[in-house]
This record gives C-alpha cells, structure tokens and sequence, in this order.
C-alpha cells in the first residue's frame, strides 16, 4: 500500500510539474533515457524515487532562499539613492554585510550535539561576523550557547521571512557514512579536509551550576554518574540489565560511592542497590552536564549522555554494541576514555545498515546486549577512580 501511495504521489507531482512548467517534460525525458541506458528499469527506478521524488516529496526539504532577482539591483539604485548600495567594508576580510548561515540537524539529541563544533568553527572562520541558526529537534542542547543567533523548528523554517547566503544540512549526512566518526563527517561536509577542535560543547547559566551544586551538598560525598538506556523496541540499544546490575552494585560496594543514574523515567534504566540515588528526570541537559562534570566517573552507553559527558573531563567508561567505539569515540581535549565493546563477532554491524531504518539483527537475538565482561569492566572502573 505505502508503495503504491509513493508511485501515485510520483505521477501526481510530475503531471503538476508538466503542468506549471511544460519545458521542464524535455529535461524529464531525456534524464529517464540516460538512466534506462545505463541501467534499465532498475536505473529509472533510481531516477525517478531515488532522485527526483526523494528531492520533492515533502516541502520541508525545500529551502527558501528569498534572495531577490539580481535584475531588481538594476532598478533600485535610482530610487534608494547611491549610499544604500555603498561598499562599507565593515567586516573581516572587507565583507561589507554581516551573512546569515543556516546549520540544520533534526536529530538523535547526541548527533545534533556533535554539531555544536562545527557551529563553533564556522563563527571563528568568519571572526564572530555572521548570524548562525540552527534548525533542530533538540532546541535545548543551544540553550545560552554564543555562536547561536537562533534556534528553528521546521515550522519556524517554513514561514520565516530570511533569506541565507550559507546553509548546511547536516540530517542524512552520518546516516549514509556509517563508517566514519559522526564529527569527521559533519567536518567534512562543512569544511572538506582540515583540523580543528572537535569537542562538543554545552552552555550552563549560574543558576544551573547553583541548582547542582546545592544537589551535590546533600549528597555529601564524591559520587559516579551512570546511564543506561532501556528501550524495549530496541533491545541492541542497552546494556542487559543482569549484567548492568552485577556491575553497579559491586562497583558501590567496592568503590564505597553512591552511583546516581540519570536519564529519563520513560527510557532509561535505574535499578535498586545498596548505594543507587535514582535523579532521572531531575536535572535538565545543562544541569546534567555540570552534575557529571564534578563526578569521579560517568559510566554509560552509546547515547546522548555519553555525549553529554565528552563536554567534560570526566574520565568515560562506555559499553558499544552496533556501533563500533572508534565512531563515538569522545573528541574531546583531554580526559580518559576506556570503551567497553561487546564480545560478538558481529560487533560493530551498524556500518552494513547505511540508512537508520530497517535495522535488524541478523542473529534474531540482540545477543550483544548480554557480550559484555563485568569482571573487567569493573577492574577498569576501580583503576580509574584509584588513580584519580
């Protein structure tokens, strides 16, 4: 049926196309023979849903630039006067108007947080003299953040009346480069080749510093962060929870720590121990952020608090399963990172899925929730907190 609702949407837009634009049926046609020539029906297939339908299928993938005809220049000047038009050479490099850039990341909260490096990079390239927005999913991750002129929903996108010299859109990008570094491929597509300081950043006000600080006084000690996601409909996407018990506990009785688990009560893990402080949903990102920030330890999973964590210099202990550790790897200026990757021999098959739908595991088990070492894990924990 949802095949069937795509060829129609096809043949509806193309006759809608030829309709308003007869010409544009020329092009249409001679694009369909190339591609027949070069791979017969499966080759027009691509053209045509792969191509032409992907582009135009909703509207929101369809950016507005609102930047007027260049022949309208022509017929101003004598109108607004010589001084409208005047060069002031106001800005780096001679730039006599400041740009307005647009980055665009809907989500998953941890991808739309390693784009906050590349938000950083291009406001340093241009010296500050630019207005950068940020369209996302995710508003609360840009929250106090000083390379930010604005953040966007896709409705804000949709009726907002700017025009933009640059926009990046970054949803997709990691989605088909499975095999690289989440923060190399945002780099690349944004700069090409170059080096530059890759670590996520996130904003926190006075006030959430004295939210978390007052927390900590009731604590009374130093103490471990940790996070677990738990979400039934993707049971790969944790770490089993016998084994994550094993590990807490013994992790509170040997270090003498109270382990607080973070996250949300609708999706993340928080079991009963001696020792265990559950605070999901107690601290927003930023408070979050300053919370790990001034503990011993965060231990976690490959998930946005993981990111999270990589805005400090905590020392990161963190279990990986699809995805191998070497594309999550914190890119951070310093700070220990010790990854925990399942013993499977199938570790890391997030790269044969290019595309975030259709996962499946080809062993029918999400086996690599259950491959993990506790005794290991543990004595890699312990190290850490004895030696720091």
């Amino acid at each position: 049926m949802k095949n069937t609702q795509l060829w129609i949407i096809f043949v509806l837009h193309v006759l809608s196309r030829v309709f308003r634009q007869p010409s544009w049926l020329r092009f249409f046609v001679r694009q369909t023979r190339k591609s027949w020539q070069c791979a017969s029906w499966h080759g027009v297939k691509e053209y045509w849903l792969g191509d032409y339908l992907l582009r135009n299928y909703l509207a929101k993938t369809r950016f507005i630039l609102r930047e007027p005809s260049p022949s309208i220049y022509k017929k101003l000047p004598p109108l607004l006067g010589k001084d409208f038009f005047s060069l002031l050479q106001a800005g780096p490099g001679g730039m006599s108007k400041k740009p307005r850039l647009l980055v665009i990341r809907s989500g998953a909260m941890g991808d739309v947080l390693l784009c906050t490096p590349i938000v950083r990079q291009m406001y340093k390239d241009r010296q500050g003299y630019c207005d950068i927005d940020v369209v996302t999913r995710y508003p609360e991750l840009f929250a106090n953040n000083p390379y930010i002129a604005e953040v966007l929903n896709w409705n804000d996108l949709k009726y907002n009346d700017r025009h933009y010299d640059f926009i990046l859109n970054l949803d997709m990008s990691q989605e088909k480069n499975r095999a690289l570094h989440i923060t190399d491929v945002y780099a690349f597509q944004a700069f090409g080749v170059r080096d530059f300081d890759k670590q996520p950043e996130i904003f926190s006000t006075a006030q959430d510093k004295s939210t978390v600080n007052h927390y900590i006084e009731s604590v009374g000690q130093t103490y471990i962060v940790v996070h677990n996601r738990h979400d039934p409909n993707q049971p790969h996407r944790h770490v089993d929870a016998t084994l994550w018990r094993e590990l807490l506990s013994q992790l509170a009785y040997q270090s003498g720590l109270p382990i607080l688990q973070i996250g949300s009560p609708a999706l993340d893990m928080a079991l009963d121990f001696p020792g265990a402080v559950d605070v999901r949903g107690l601290f927003s990102i930023q408070q979050t952020r300053e919370l790990i920030a001034q503990s011993k330890l965060f231990v976690g999973f490959d998930a946005g608090p993981l990111h999270i964590a990589a805005t400090t210099q905590v020392p990161i202990v963190a279990f990986f399963t699809l995805v191998d550790h070497s594309l999550r790897a914190p890119l951070r200026r310093s700070g220990i990172f010790v990854p925990i990757a399942a013993q499977i021999d199938c570790y890391g098959c997030a790269k044969e899925y290019p595309l975030p739908w259709g996962f499946a595991c080809r062993r029918g088990d999400s086996q690599c929730a259950k491959s993990f070492a506790v005794e290991s894990t543990l004595f890699a924990c312990l190290k850490i907190l004895k030696e720091s």
